[in-house]
């Protein structure tokens, strides 16, 4: 039994043109039995008719044999009504593209009932009891309306339906047709409760159990039909003779019968031609001759139809095993991709363009994750790399310079080693045979060799100043060319720079790296690295004897480990002592920045420290910053004069000359990246215009190590942290600080990627979701069909997700892989060109950003093309079909 309680439903609610379709409606109708509602056209009886079937939402209560729904639960309608209720509808609603035997199928996969042989009983067993078991293989489309409308009767036979709701049934037929499917779904009302809406009145006091007529969305009256109704027979395929006029004549050839339903007379000319057994007529009017029409003569009277003249058929489902149902989850799943995959390739012209346009946004999208890639990978081969290596980043808003914060932390003990790396250029060169020669050359990052920093695979650590340790990835290099072990490389001579050393040890780093001795580091090495394809602008300061490099050779006066060997000593300002190797002589004018001093005397570095290049003592008062571009002076030097203000006192504190007065800025001034309180002003000849007056440690340590690689040893890494963590400082691995240069350097690339993915992007989701809103609405009759039959709005989701999923593979992940191999082939090709040259690959491949642009691809395309199907969903099945018009 069904009851409805207080159905409402409205249109346009709220507005001016507001229809209350259902009106406060409260039914109850019995478990079996046919009940037809009547009512004009507008009277919303299909409206009631869809909200009990659940292809309508309406607010109520509506009570399925105890199973309660109010207003519209739709998933848990969907699932009630796709076991309960059979569907036979006015336009069918078959998929005409399937046959009829599929089409059963397809509402028994609905329910789970997936199981072959129990499919094909079932399916059997419906069609013969429609008359339509021979017809099971023709396709849908082909057949005549009063067939369609048997098959959609069938479709609902062929589950355990409590309730069959049908619509308008009948509109399409003929009369013979009409009584055809009347006659069935009479004869099921007897085993289920049939609701009928009809316009055809005769029809429905014939068949009927009860009548309920509906006005203005009211039931409005309640009958129940008597079992003595007669049906008026309306086919105009039969004609009854003994209702006819009759004439009957005797001849030589026979009788001649005239039938008419005139009284008046016809005058008719009928030739009657016998020759050799055939017949031949001939008239003056037009004949039809019964073998050739649908016409059915009855040598009887009409008669009314009778209840008990109801075609019968046998109708039992109690043997249907609804037990049967498959559960594998992965059969069901390879099962869907294989229709999307036949549903893929059945394509026109149309589809075959739009999965062309596909195939170029995948290629495109590859693209911008390609330049993603090269954004955010590194070329490390040529990067240092070390975890044991360390180096300091001092930022912004820090109070310290490197050289401040690295002394700080060394005298407590939590560094160690201190030094300067640098570039450098290893080559190897060998005579292999007579007609070939051997050459390889790699630019490096050098460090003086520590026994914790390197883990040799070969050889072993430095002994001798012209000992050297290669990394492994150049001994490959290197034994490839030669065919040789890397046993048989250690004793081999390799150079560095212009220096040549002897292979000692192979390192286990796959990066280009090379370990020279700590005493080479003392004495030689920085000066030649930087002298490699640069101008020599790194020479080496001693100041109250401690040894720095920096970018002059400039001894202080303090420093007292050389002997004059000509001339004197300086004596005052602008003055300068030279050692032997210098090309100058006593009493001739040296200008260094521009400054000029006049040479006193020659000495002889008793340090010897084998730097190829002339030193120069000057006077302590002017310290030069060859990279600063400007000159530091020492507070109290006689070379300038206090204009205002006062001498610097503190490491932030400055005074700048009266030239850069327009400079300051709230008494601040920027200096390097660094902005120094302006305390005072200055004033000296023209050539220190562009001069700053800061204090002496301050400047002079900046001045050594800001801008150098500097590598330690962290004794104690948690203590550095803590030490360092209010200065804005950093303690961080050579190999980190490398790779964060080059992020830096690569941020317009990053930008560049940004833009090209959200322009991709964008344009890849709008063409996603209109090519699959397009697939939708082509196939909208499909969804409307499965949606009226019971198929949740997850099953179609999940339907279109496997459809989007095929179409993504053998579109835009096709164009995508395309898009790589061919960008990869670029970068290939450049790579090979620009390593001659750089020794490094420019275009680098991240191949997990890659991968990161497959899952995007798929993302993308899920989110998109399941958009225009999930809008849909929100729609009832009644609202689909009838915004649409399936």
């Amino acid at each position: 039994m069904i009851k409805i309680n207080n159905l409402n439903k409205y249109y346009f609610k709220g507005k001016s043109n507001q229809i209350h379709v259902i009106d406060n409606t409260s039914l109850e109708l019995p478990s079996k039995g046919l009940i037809t509602f009547l009512g004009h056209s507008g009277s919303g009886k299909t409206t009631l008719l869809n909200v009990i079937g659940g292809l309508d939402k309406a607010h109520g209560e509506i009570d399925y044999d105890g199973e309660k729904f109010y207003n519209y639960q739709r998933g848990k309608i969907d699932k009630f009504r796709s076991r309960n209720i059979g569907y036979v509808f006015q336009n069918y609603n078959l998929l005409l593209e399937e046959t009829v035997y599929d089409n059963l199928r397809i509402a028994l996969d609905l329910i789970g009932i997936t199981d072959i042989e129990e499919q094909q009983k079932r399916i059997s067993y419906s069609l013969k009891a429609v008359g339509m078991y021979k017809y099971r293989k023709k396709v849908a489309s082909f057949l005549s309306g009063g067939q369609q409308q048997r098959v959609s009767i069938a479709r609902a036979l062929v589950k355990r339906c409590k309730i069959i709701i049908a619509d308008e049934p009948t509109g399409n037929l003929d009369s013979k047709n009409t009584v055809e499917v009347m006659n069935i779904l009479k004869k099921i009302s007897e085993h289920s409760l049939v609701l009928l809406v009809t316009h055809e009145e005769n029809v429905a006091n014939f068949y009927s159990d009860y009548i309920y007529e509906i006005k203005d969305g009211k039931v409005i009256n309640q009958r129940e039909i008597e079992d003595n109704v007669t049906l008026k027979d309306t086919d105009d395929s039969v004609i009854y003779l003994k209702d006819l006029n009759e004439n009957s004549y005797n001849t030589e050839v026979g009788n001649l019968n005239f039938y008419s339903d005139n009284e008046e007379k016809i005058n008719i000319n009928f030739d009657v031609v016998i020759k050799d057994g055939s017949i031949y007529l001939r008239s003056d009017k037009p004949i039809k001759l019964v073998e050739q029409s649908n016409i059915k003569l009855i040598n009887d009277h009409y008669k009314e139809k009778t209840k008990e003249d109801i075609t019968s058929f046998d109708y039992d489902i109690s043997w249907y095993n609804d037990d049967k149902e498959d559960k594998d989850v992965l059969r069901k799943f390879f099962k869907r991709l294989k229709n999307s995959f036949i549903s893929f390739r059945a394509v026109g012209k149309k589809q075959t363009f739009i999965y062309v346009c596909l195939g170029l946004i995948g290629c495109i999208t590859a693209i911008g994750f390609s330049l993603l890639s090269n954004a955010v990978a590194f070329d490390l081969s040529n990067l240092p790399h070390s975890d044991k290596i360390y180096t300091i980043e001092i930022g912004k808003d820090s109070n310290k310079t490197t050289i401040e914060a690295l002394s700080q932390a060394y005298k407590k003990n939590y560094i160690d080693d201190l030094y300067q790396y640098e570039n450098a250029n290893v080559t190897y060169e060998e005579k292999i045979t007579l007609v070939y020669a051997f050459s390889y050359s790699q630019p490096v990052a050098a460090f003086p060799y520590f026994d914790y920093s390197v883990n040799l695979v070969c050889g072993e650590g430095t002994s001798d100043i012209n000992d050297i340790v290669i990394s492994e990835n150049i001994a490959k290099e290197i034994c490839k060319g030669t065919h040789r072990t890397n046993e048989q490389l250690i004793g081999r001579k390799i150079s560095l720079d212009s220096g040549e050393f002897v292979i000692k040890g192979i390192s286990n780093s796959d990066y280009s790296m090379v370990f020279y001795s700590k005493e080479y580091y003392e004495l030689k090495a920085l000066n030649k690295f930087r002298n490699y394809g640069y101008y020599d602008n790194f020479n080496t300061y001693i100041i109250d004897g401690n040894r720095f490099e920096d970018s002059r050779i400039i001894k202080s006066k303090k420093y007292e480990n050389y002997t004059i060997v000509k001339g004197r000593d300086i004596e005052k300002p602008n003055e300068v002592i030279i050692d032997q190797e210098n090309r100058y002589s006593v009493g001739q004018t040296v200008y260094l920045d521009s400054v000029a001093y006049e040479v006193v005397g020659i000495f002889e570095d008793n340090e010897k420290d084998g730097s190829d290049y002339g030193k120069y003592i000057i006077d302590k008062d002017i310290i030069y910053l060859y990279n600063r571009g400007t000159v530091g002076i020492f507070d109290g030097s006689k070379n300038v004069e206090l204009v205002e203000g006062r001498y610097p006192k503190e490491d932030s504190e400055v005074i700048v000359s009266v030239y850069h007065k327009h400079l300051v800025d709230n008494n601040k001034i920027s200096i390097n990246g660094r902005s120094y309180q302006v305390v005072g002003t200055f004033a000296g000849n023209d050539s220190m215009e562009n001069y700053y007056l800061i204090n002496s440690n301050q400047n002079f340590l900046k001045s050594i190590y800001y801008e150098s690689n500097v590598g330690f040893k962290v004794v104690d890494k948690d203590k550095v942290d803590e030490f360092f963590i209010d200065d804005d400082c950093y303690i961080l691995s050579i190999t980190d600080k490398a790779i964060r240069v080059q992020k830096e350097l690569k941020q317009n690339l990053i930008k560049a990627f940004f833009i090209i993915f959200v322009v991709t992007a964008i344009g890849t989701s709008i063409f996603v979701y209109f090519t699959m809103r397009s697939k939708m609405i082509s196939d909208i009759y499909s969804i409307g069909v499965y949606r009226s039959l019971g198929a949740s709005c997850g099953r179609i989701n999940r339907k279109y997700m496997s459809d989007i999923f095929v179409l993504t593979i053998f579109t835009s992940l096709i164009g995508y892989i395309l898009g790589v191999l061919g960008y990869a082939g670029i970068c290939s090709m450049f790579n090979e060109i620009i390593r001659s040259v750089l020794y490094m690959s420019v275009l680098v491949f991240d191949w997990g950003v890659i991968m990161l642009g497959v899952l995007a691809l798929f993302v993308i395309m899920m989110t998109f093309g399941m958009i225009p199907i999930i809008l849909l969903g929100r729609k009832t099945p009644s609202e689909i079909i009838a915004k649409y018009d399936i």
